[in-house]
């Protein structure tokens, strides 16, 4: 439990814990954000915040099987995001 990114700013992939969170799929554990943000009927930006993570797992040509193991929770709005 921890704030992964400055209020109002997006997940970087330059970021420690985007490859953090990314090893840590790859080692079998499912790993899940929440955030207090909502954008309802605007799940575009749910992207834009966690650009960063999405963009880091592209660039390593992360397979399916780790990617299933991401999911963000909207709090606001209570939106399931699952890649």
């Amino acid at each position: 439990d921890d704030t992964l990114y400055e209020h109002g700013l997006d997940m970087e992939a330059g970021s420690w814990i985007v490859d953090a969170l990314i090893m840590l799929m790859h080692a079998g554990v499912f790993v899940a954000v929440v955030t207090a943000a909502g954008y309802p009927g605007k799940p575009e930006r749910y992207m834009q915040r966690l650009k960063g993570m999405l963009e880091r797992m592209k660039e390593q040509n992360t397979p399916k099987e780790v990617t299933d193991r991401f999911y963000c929770m909207g709090g606001e709005c209570n939106y399931l995001f699952r890649i």
